[in-house]
């Protein structure tokens, strides 16, 4: 974790890496590597190589959830 000031204006990057899980409002993911930087509201999902990164958006109970597997995913969160 990283933080950074700006002024009076904080932001923060959260890096991680090894077998990364996440469980969002609007989405769950995986990856091998997660980078998000909260000031750009950014996530990036990498794979390793051997696995890709994988995101589902959630849905309501019943529908399909619709899922991207690729070696890197970026995804800005409020879009």
């Amino acid at each position: 974790v990283r933080e950074m000031q700006n002024g009076a204006a904080k932001a923060h990057e959260l890096d991680a890496v090894g077998d990364v899980q996440i469980e969002g409002a609007r989405f769950d993911a995986s990856a091998a590597r997660l980078l998000y930087d909260d000031a750009k509201d950014w996530l990036i999902l990498e794979g390793d190589g051997r696995i890709d990164a994988v995101l589902k958006q959630r849905g309501n109970p019943g529908e399909s959830q619709p899922q991207v597997a690729a070696r890197k995913i970026n995804y800005w969160i409020k879009e």
